[in-house]
């Protein structure tokens, strides 16, 4: 039997000595990212460094216990198959933990936008599960001597990929755009390019809405809006919590009428109609304008009156004021039937144009 004498044993010891001693610094390192995600955590107030940090501790440890094989498995005369083998196991540990990183990233932003938890569900493992699935697929390809030709095949089936579903990507993209920026959101009144309603739906590729005729109400058609247009058309939005649009309704008098009398009756006018219908919009407009317009007091933000020469020797009085949407015909025709009843009854005051331009 052959004695084992301590000059043997001491570099076994010292192989375990620096297996723990990479193990330890590894903790160390790992202990020192996590306090430092704490603090991120503390000062955001967010929920993101949190999530990473229970989810990735486990993998974290284990990446360290195999750094430290890795690192002391020449010292114990190995196999090389075995080094090799550790070396790929790390590189599928980084994969994981970059894609559990990237899941959570993605899981958060789409809460901050309102997506059903169902829908991030679904997202999220995709993501992850591709991010995994690819990444195996790299080491496979590295261990067999084919990273170029694997690189190349990604990059081919890339581009085909997009190439194949540049629309429907482009419509994801915009519905994320939609929903991050809150372009518009369900309930408003929008213009996409030439499509004006009222938006029913908001889907991942395209936008619904009940389409607004010209007489400002609904014709009954459902007009369906690629997202992508968002990106590429102007935008006009008539949101439910802000202030009503412009209307207007003119007569033609003649030079003779007394001017200050027509202004104050049209605007007495208004006002009624305003009363009776218990609308406060010109409040609402200046509350608006109040935050979007620091010098908001230079634009006009009540009903007023515009006198203008028009053909055949005779002025136009116009209206302005402010109607909510959904009443414009309604407040029109209640404004003109008051203000021609007030015109008709004082005709010495109010004079009408003689003949065919009356």
């Amino acid at each position: 039997m052959q004695d084992t004498s301590l000059w043997d044993v001491i570099p076994h010891l010292l192989v375990i000595v620096e297996f723990l001693a990479f193990v330890a610094v590894g903790e160390i390192t790992v202990y020192l990212v996590y306090r430092l995600l704490a603090k991120l955590a503390a000062q955001t107030k967010t929920k993101i460094d949190d999530r990473i940090t229970a989810t990735t501790k486990r993998l974290a440890f284990l990446f360290v216990l195999v750094a430290s094989l890795y690192t002391v498995t020449p010292s114990l005369g190995l196999p090389d198959e075995v080094h090799v083998a550790l070396y790929y196991g790390l590189l599928l540990l980084v994969t994981m933990i970059a894609a559990r990183v990237v899941a959570i990233i993605i899981d958060e932003a789409f809460v901050k936008i309102g997506i059903s938890s169902e829908k991030r569900s679904v997202v999220v493992k995709v993501v992850k599960f591709g991010i995994i699935a690819l990444g195996f697929l790299g080491i496979l390809s590295c261990y067999l001597n084919a990273a170029m030709s694997f690189f190349v095949s990604v990059g081919i089936i890339g581009f085909v990929l997009t190439f194949s579903l540049q629309h429907p990507l482009a419509n994801f993209i915009g519905w994320i755009y939609i929903m991050a920026s809150n372009v518009f959101k369900v309930g408003d009144r929008v213009r996409v390019g030439e499509s004006y309603g009222v938006v029913s739906s908001i889907n991942h590729f395209t936008t619904e809405l009940a389409e607004v005729n010209e007489y400002d109400m609904l014709s009954g058609r459902v007009l369906i809006v690629p997202n992508s247009m968002v990106l590429s058309e102007k935008i006009s939005r008539w949101a439910t919590n802000q202030p009503t649009p412009w209307d207007s309704v003119s007569f033609t008098l003649a030079y003779g009428s007394d001017l200050k009398y027509v202004e104050e009756l049209m605007l007495k006018k208004v006002k009624e109609v305003y009363e009776e219908l218990k609308l406060d919009v010109v409040d609402k407009v200046n509350q608006v304008y109040e935050e979007l317009a620091p010098d908001h007091r230079r634009i006009i933000c009540k009903p007023h009156v515009f006198f203008e020469p028009v053909e055949g020797g005779w002025i136009s009085a116009k209206l302005v004021y402010l109607v909510p949407l959904g009443i414009r015909h309604e407040v029109k025709a209640a404004l003109t039937k008051k203000i021609l009843e007030a015109f008709n009854a004082d005709p010495e005051r109010v004079k009408f144009p003689i003949g065919r331009t009356r």
